[in-house]
């Protein structure tokens, strides 16, 4: 047992100056309270708080990766005071927290540091509606892609919107030098359909499809529908030139639903499409608005017949050829008759201001046959060739053949 002398000492000055001693002797010393770490969570578009809200600590691993550190909620205002090990020294530490809208969460900058610290959880929100309907989609998925300097596009994240149509994204370094776009499938046709680049954050709107064309196809000479036939999109350029934009089969009545991009604002369409006659298609008049479109293919329908036999001129070809003002004629197509001897045309302009007439060889002899001219649509009828003139020349005398 050891003894210490007795004294007498304030209780005041003794515990004074056993502070002093663990502050000053090197190995004694001890930290009584770590500095703080004072966050502030908000929505990052809006800038209202995230009240009552799980916020998730993870400390910065020297590889690099983020490993789980603890959980903590927000108070009623959005705020969060964190007492983190070695922050202001040596830890770095990432928050996590939900964005407001959506299913994705939003990752904080590095923390280096103690004290106050904004956490802004999102930097766009995208607001989903259906181009053909107008209204919200919800529970829709959005993709967002970062636009590179050589125009091709990354995948970065997806998320799906909420009940209100509404998706919010944490997109990196977005501003003037960095560009965005987002894409999504249009519920109408299943095709990807792709917003106009954003390069601020905020609120935008993503139009996702566009208004309907709602085409029907028909014969143009019986105007019976043209079911289960393939039609031809193509998209005026510019130069008045046309570029194939897709292909899509009509139903069994000959009707045909599109969503074409730029219909109604800067784009014009052509659809093309056989004849129910003859090899030949047609093509439609420029197409510039949306809504309800009337395609009739053809509009003269001819039936070729042997003027030599009566019958009808199977795999025949017609040459359709315009009537000018001078009463000279300027080809303008040509197509085969089918097996039942009819060949269909689209002629430009007929009527009364515009005649076109048909030319085929004659099977007897090769030579050139030229029909009545024409100003009408529908059904007409090319006899080629006439009856023949069957002649016996003999002597007159003796009544024998001159061979």
């Amino acid at each position: 047992m050891i003894f210490l002398p007795r004294f007498k000492c304030p209780f005041n000055l003794f515990i004074t100056r056993l502070l002093f001693l663990f502050l000053t002797v090197p190995g004694l010393a001890f930290a009584v309270d770590g500095q703080l770490l004072n966050v502030t969570v908000t929505d990052g578009i809006s800038n209202t708080a995230l009240d009552n809200q799980d916020v998730t600590v993870f400390r910065r691993e020297a590889d690099g990766s983020l490993k789980w550190f603890r959980r903590s909620p927000t108070d009623a205002n959005g705020n969060l005071t964190l007492d983190l090990p070695g922050l202001g020294s040596n830890s770095v530490y990432v928050l996590r927290t939900a964005m407001k809208h959506g299913n994705r969460s939003a990752d904080s900058s590095d923390i280096k540091q103690t004290g106050n610290f904004a956490f802004k959880a999102g930097n766009v929100r995208v607001k989903a509606v259906n181009g053909q309907t107008g209204t919200l989609l919800t529970s829709f998925q959005l993709n967002a892609y970062k636009s590179m300097a050589d125009g091709s596009e990354v995948y970065i994240s997806s998320a799906n919107t909420d009940q209100s149509g509404l998706v919010d994204f944490n997109l990196p370094d977005i501003g003037m030098t960095q560009a965005y776009k987002f894409r999504a499938k249009n519920s109408f046709d299943n095709s990807w359909k792709t917003s106009a680049p954003i390069n601020q954050g905020g609120l935008t709107t993503f139009v996702v499809g566009n208004q309907l064309l709602n085409i029907t196809v028909t014969d143009g000479i019986s105007n019976t529908a043209l079911g289960n036939q393939d039609v031809t999109v193509f998209r005026r350029e510019a130069d008045s030139s046309l570029k194939w934009f897709r292909r899509q089969a009509t139903d069994a009545n000959g009707k045909l639903t599109l969503d074409l991009p730029g219909l109604g604002t800067d784009s014009v369409y052509v659809l093309r499409t056989a004849m129910k006659h003859g090899n030949r298609n047609a093509d439609s008049s420029d197409i510039k608005q949306t809504g309800n479109f009337s395609f009739k293919a053809g509009n003269v329908r001819v039936k070729a017949v042997n003027g030599q036999t009566g019958s009808v001129m199977a795999a025949t070809q017609i040459n359709a050829h315009r009537v000018l003002a001078d009463g000279t004629d300027v080809h303008v197509s040509s197509t085969n008759t089918d097996q039942s001897g009819l060949a269909d045309f689209a002629l430009p302009d007929l009527g009364s201001a515009q005649a076109y007439v048909f030319k085929a060889k004659n099977s007897f002899d090769n030579s050139w046959k030229t029909s009545a001219p024409i100003n009408q649509g529908g059904l007409t009828t090319f006899v080629v060739g006439n009856q023949l003139l069957n002649v016996t020349v003999t002597d007159g005398v003796s009544n024998t053949a001159l061979g």
